[in-house]
């Protein structure tokens, strides 16, 4: 009766690097003093840019003209051939055009990869890397450079926008940077040979490094994430409006840089990461632009200052403890025995999916259930195990194959996943009401009609047809007519 008429009609995946130990050993972190240049590796590196359609989007929202053209950038373990380069070789592949980033001082710098260079036959690995809001994919070359000589495959594409070229730093943007990675990802597994059976792991700066968490978050086989003084830390905001963001999802070893102003943010936001095994390395004298490539390259000024010897100096170790960092969770290349330790904070045991706890309450019932639930919550307030709908439809069929007290008990595990909506309630209520028990019946109709009166979140229409049913379910089995 009540339970007919109010009736309405992403499995989380193992933690990475369990057992590992407490601390995370980074050999590239020896003192500054030591660091006299960006480590190289044994690799000679490769260079070559492209751009690849994607029909499946358009170029920007709004224009079915035309398909996305997607430029990526690839460094790449190489034979000694190729063409040398120069810093003003990467402007010239600039998606903006080569004007962009001009700099006479710059532009004749070598830089170590070769254009058009022959492959090597095997890579070690793969490494999206995310640049900088309106960034270009080559923003960080040196880190790329390093970390091809060092065996890997790193591919990027700059960060353009959902509805113009510019990107911003909205939601949209946040998820087309994900997607055009993911997209590049896809045409590096297509084509480039070993890419398809390697590891593949992300890499971010600023608001790049909030995409490489949100690839991360969305797909199973990314191994680890490295976050450049990551926009999470100012923009969480909005990327907790895009549809897969969710700290709980975090399942893989981080490793975070932060400068000086975005410390406490950081701190802030890894003490909510609890399935991660983290490593946060801050840095003082430096500021967010410091993280870049052309910003390091400025650095080395013949005529240095306490600001520029902090920025290079910062520089050099985020670029040898990302090396460090990939060797080890990609290559399994444990650090130098001499290497300094740095406090990593391990990951807790992961929480079951919703199949495993949904298959927990059908073979020994909810009270078990509920037990665990509770304990994963007092370490992690935000936890959740299932979908509101999903609970309510376990505690349906459990109910209607006879098992009625446990398909009660199921559904008011929903009271503590999502206190704050009125449903489950009304879920519960109908039940009672099906096993005569009117009075629970009429306490939770009620319940549920406050909390739909102060809903201010659901669709309002909703809402108040919902509104409408409680007060007529309430008056049905009080044996009162609704007030007029």
């Amino acid at each position: 009766m009540g339970r007919t008429v109010f009736k309405k009609s992403c499995g989380n995946r193992p933690a990475a690097g369990a057992g590992w130990p407490y601390f995370l050993l980074l050999a590239a972190l020896v003192p500054s003093t030591g660091m006299a240049q960006i480590p190289s590796g044994p690799h000679p590196v490769g260079f070559q840019s492209q751009r690849v359609d994607d029909y499946s989007r358009p170029a920007v929202a709004g224009d079915p003209g035309s398909p996305r053209s997607v430029q990526i950038d690839i460094w790449y373990p190489a034979q000694p051939s190729g063409e040398p380069m120069t810093v003003a070789d990467y402007w010239r592949h600039s998606y903006a055009g080569p004007a962009t980033m001009r700099s006479a001082d710059l532009a004749k710098v070598p830089v170590r990869a070769r254009s058009g260079a022959k492959p090597e036959e095997s890579i070690a690995g793969v490494i999206l890397y995310s640049p900088g809001i309106g960034g270009e994919g080559f923003d960080n070359f040196l880190i790329c450079e390093a970390l091809a000589g060092q065996g890997y495959l790193v591919a990027s594409a700059p960060s353009l926008g959902f509805l113009t070229r510019k990107a911003q730093p909205v939601p949209q943007d946040l998820e087309v940077a994900a997607r055009d990675l993911e997209f590049v990802a896809d045409v590096v597994r297509r084509t480039w040979p070993g890419a398809k059976s390697s590891k593949f792991a992300v890499m971010g700066y600023s608001w790049g490094g909030l995409a490489a968490m949100l690839i991360q978050m969305r797909n199973p086989g990314v191994t680890a994430v490295v976050n450049i003084d990551s926009a999470i830390a100012s923009h969480e905001d909005k990327a907790a409006k895009t549809a897969w963001f969710n700290l709980q999802a975090m399942r893989v070893p981080s490793l975070y840089f932060s400068a000086a102003d975005t410390l406490e943010m950081h701190n802030r936001l890894l003490e909510r990461i609890h399935y991660s095994a983290t490593t946060h390395i801050p840095f003082a004298g430096v500021n967010h632009g410091d993280f870049q490539s052309i910003s390091y390259l400025r650095s080395l000024s013949p005529k240095p200052d306490a600001h520029s010897d902090a920025a290079k100096s910062a520089y050099e170790r985020v670029t040898a403890a990302t090396v460090s960092f990939f060797n080890l969770w990609l290559k399994g290349q444990q650090p130098a025995p001499d290497a300094v330790k740095i406090n990593t904070k391990p990951s807790l045991p992961p929480p079951p999916t919703e199949a495993e706890f949904f298959a927990m309450i059908r073979k020994d019932g909810p009270e078990k259930a509920l037990k665990l639930f509770k304990e994963f919550r007092q370490r992690d307030p935000g936890v959740n195990f299932f979908g509101e709908m999903a609970i309510a439809e376990l505690g349906f069929s459990l109910f209607d194959g006879g098992r009625k007290r446990e398909g009660i008990e199921a559904l008011e595990l929903a009271f503590l996943g999502y206190p704050k909506s009125y449903r489950p309630h009304g879920y519960v209520g109908s039940l009672l009401e099906d096993t005569g028990e009117r009075d629970r019946a009429i306490a939770e109709y009620g319940i549920a009609l406050g909390m739909a009166m102060k809903d201010t979140d659901s669709d309002p229409l909703q809402t108040a047809a919902d509104v409408k049913l409680f007060e007529g379910l309430i008056a049905k089995l009080s044996k009162k007519s609704p007030a007029k």
